[in-house]
């Protein structure tokens, strides 16, 4: 799994592009009927991150720094 490495280390971008793009046609056939929402995907436990914005409260359990931030630049 991974990228190919071209003689200068860097990873093939259109390899890695499309590693993944169907991965689940690799799936067992007793999983292709269950729905998507109660599969368990490794790396996608921060999949709604996506809907923070300048709103979204800072946890009381981030730096004092960032909470000063926070209040100070609404």
């Amino acid at each position: 799994m991974g990228g190919q490495v071209s003689a200068s280390n860097s990873f093939s971008r259109l390899h890695c592009r499309n590693a993944n793009e169907d991965w689940m046609s690799a799936l067992c056939p007793r999983l292709w009927d269950v729905p998507l929402h109660h599969l368990s995907i490794p790396g996608s436990h921060d999949t709604m991150t996506y809907c923070l914005n300048k709103k979204s409260p800072i946890s009381h359990e981030e730096s004092r720094l960032l909470q000063l931030l926070n209040k100070a630049l609404p």
